[in-house]
């Protein structure tokens, strides 16, 4: 839970722009403030002193290295240029590698649309030499700061739901105490989010949630660090300034959702998928997965990253515009389908298949009864069910936690993470029996337990 809020935390001010269902502010090229208009609750979606509508690009011409540019960076300086048309368009253009000769130009574009907020990026090329778009991030700074008052966090606090795949990616914002409307914004068009990460890049946007559009440069920087990202990481060259192809739009568009169902009809409406899927994308090899999807758009065809290990049968149509397939994996792990979809358009279903639910419970408890308990009658701890580091292969303890950043004592002998191991294994052995687990728990509550973590009667 972070801290309540300091006095002297306050937005910017910024110039109305707003319709019959957005009200909003705008300053030097971003959204400062953002609610619904006639909202039941004073809820802004931007977080105090950040702003939406930016951009972290790394590019490069032609023979040389990359460059990265924020553009709230530039939100002031001389290579920025804004134009308001009317009450319904805003438009922000950054000249990016220089004034006088940009080697990239980009035109940030809000406008409301009936009772939507489009937004679009336009990359134009201003070099006479091919230029790459390595990445294109969003940073998306909502306003998740969490306060101790909990009627502020409940009414006037957002959280994320997002689904990053491809061109049917998709992202929206519920309040805290889940009353509707909810702020969803799904791709136009072409556009597609390929990756992110919660960290974000760029000093103005530390810690905040970044989806990309293109990610090919933070691929390779992920990789090096062992990540293991499944989806396509892109890039895009522009022809050279002045020829066919030297410019690239992506687009976005904003609009609210009464509840859950209505982000369904609205992605649905927006010719993106409605996907249901039973028991969950975490499934057993001895369980069907059967997933159904509402879309307007034409499908092309439903491909296993697997096939010779996946079988793959399409059950029909169940409803206007919905699908139902049903599929059985007998590779362990991660396993994807793609969906093509449109013109070339895709999206992706992550499933992850384990061994059967019964296997995997009576593993866990036996692993934690051969690996995880402490047996050192000199600790106050003796008998503890603790946490291992898989990477280094160390039981942790009160004592020893590793060097594992963050992590306190309690968190591996209290609390959640600390106290619910040894009742796992007393519960498995209700339904598994096993004399090695019994006689853990007995040692648990006779040496951990009483005089450890509870008191003696002395």
């Amino acid at each position: 839970m972070a801290e309540p809020e300091k006095p002297g935390k306050e937005r910017p001010r910024g110039e109305p722009f707003s319709s019959a269902v957005f009200t909003m502010e705008v300053h030097d090229g971003g959204i400062v403030s953002l609610k619904r208009s006639g909202d039941a609750f004073d809820t802004d979606y931007i977080l105090a002193g950040k702003r939406l509508g930016d951009a972290v690009v790394r590019y490069r011409v032609a023979g040389c290295p990359w460059r990265e540019v924020v553009t709230a960076d530039l939100s002031d300086a001389a290579e920025t240029r804004f134009h308001r048309a009317g009450d319904s368009e805003y438009v922000v253009t950054y000249s990016l590698g220089g004034r006088k000769r940009p080697e990239l130009l980009l035109d940030m574009r809000l406008a409301f649309e009936g009772e939507a907020l489009v937004w679009t990026l336009t990359f134009r090329n201003g070099a006479g030499r091919l230029l790459e778009l390595g990445d294109v991030a969003l940073p998306f700074p909502m306003n998740t700061d969490y306060v101790w008052d909990k009627e502020e966090t409940a009414s006037r606090r957002v959280f994320l739901h997002s689904f990053i795949s491809g061109h049917a990616s998709f992202m929206f914002w519920m309040r805290c105490n889940s009353v509707g409307p909810y702020l969803v914004m799904t791709p136009l068009g072409r556009t597609q989010l390929e990756y992110f990460d919660d960290k974000g890049r760029g000093a103005p946007f530390e810690g905040v949630y970044m989806a990309y559009v293109h990610s090919a440069v933070q691929d390779a920087v992920a990789k090096e660090k062992g990540c293991r990202w499944r989806q396509p990481n892109t890039g895009v060259t522009l022809a050279p300034r002045g020829a066919a192809g030297a410019e690239q739009t992506y687009g976005f568009k904003f609009s609210w959702a009464d509840g859950y169902e209505g982000v369904r009809d609205a992605l649905y409406r927006e010719g993106k998928f409605d996907i249901h899927v039973v028991p969950g994308m975490t499934v057993p090899e001895d369980l069907v997965a059967t997933f159904s999807f509402r879309t307007k758009s034409r499908v092309q065809s439903v491909t296993p990253e697997y096939p010779e290990q996946t079988h793959l049968e399409y059950l029909g149509t169940r409803g206007p515009d919905t699908h139902v397939y049903r599929a059985r994996f007998s590779r362990l792990g991660e396993n994807l389908l793609t969906i093509r979809y449109a013109d070339d358009q895709y999206l992706v279903l992550e499933f992850f298949v384990t061994e059967p639910v019964e296997t995997l419970i009576r593993k866990r408890a036996a692993f934690l009864v051969s690996t995880q308990q402490h047996r050192d009658a000199t600790r106050w701890y003796n008998g503890l069910l603790s946490d291992w580091n898989m990477s280094t292969r160390v039981l942790l303890g009160p004592d020893n936690l590793d060097h594992i950043k963050g992590w306190r004592k309690y968190m591996v002998s209290g609390d959640d993470p600390g106290l619910c191991k040894a009742p796992f294994v007393a519960a498995t052995n209700v339904e598994y029996p096993c004399q090695r687990e019994i006689e853990a728990i007995d040692y648990y509550i006779a040496n951990f337990v009483w005089g450890g973590l509870q008191r003696t009667e002395e």
